[in-house]
């Protein structure tokens, strides 16, 4: 599993959102992802609910308090995978509504400030919190031929987040990720211009007229004593 793109400084940040209010509506279920891509995919998911998550509390944490305390506050854990035959069509107007939704339901969207065009996947978090506790986490990677949509429904602290990295099938953290709130949708840059392989194949601009032919360098020539003065 791909590592998760979450840095230590964002967990801080979570600590001081502004808390849910009491009717926000219900978020979009981990299958609504599918239409943010223009393919139907192969879809695969299942739950960790929480006597499972008991379960394996024994076998992951041993001993350890803060494993246990970690583990209790865990309501249930949800992956849902997309395959894609070809390379992901990702629908940029599809993922603002489907963002637009996630805040409607008082989530807050991060994304990491350190991605760049040769990342293999781009990282996107939503986190609910209520107060200085986190309620809800949704995790979406988006890769060339697969997307992996997680998410946690618990009532955790905002730094006990980072020790569920590696846990119940929670991806590693990846410390060269900083985690930051996404900027809104007007001031994003169009996504042509920020070139993924998470988008498939980058089409060449249109009406772009051709590089001037390159014009033969001057060769120069080296004396050599029999050469005429």
């Amino acid at each position: 599993m791909k590592r998760l793109g979450i840095f230590p400084g964002m967990l801080a940040l979570v600590a001081f959102a502004a808390p849910v209010l009491a009717q926000a509506p219900y978020p979009p279920p981990p299958q609504a992802f599918a239409t943010i891509v223009r393919q139907a995919p192969q879809q695969s998911s299942f739950t960790l609910d929480r006597s499972m998550l008991a379960a394996a509390d024994g076998f992951l944490n041993g001993t350890s308090p803060d494993g246990h305390r970690i583990a209790a506050g865990l309501n249930s854990i949800t992956f849902t995978n997309f395959h894609y035959h070809d390379f992901a069509d990702y629908d940029g107007p599809a993922f603002g509504s489907l963002n637009a939704a996630y805040e409607a339901s008082g989530f807050h969207h991060l994304v990491n400030a350190n991605a760049n065009s040769r990342a293999p996947m781009l990282t996107d978090v939503w986190l609910r919190t209520q107060g200085s506790m986190v309620t809800n986490m949704v995790v979406l990677t988006r890769g060339d031929r697969n997307m992996n949509a997680i998410t946690v429904d618990c009532n955790l602290r905002p730094l006990d987040l980072l020790h569920l990295s590696g846990h119940f099938g929670i991806p590693q953290v990846d410390a060269s990720a900083v985690m930051v709130p996404a900027p809104p949708p007007s001031s994003a840059p169009p996504r042509a211009a920020v070139p993924n392989v998470a988008t498939g194949p980058i089409a060449p601009a249109p009406n772009v007229a051709p590089d001037p032919p390159a014009q033969n360098a001057p060769t120069l020539h080296k004396h050599g004593a029999d050469d005429p003065q």
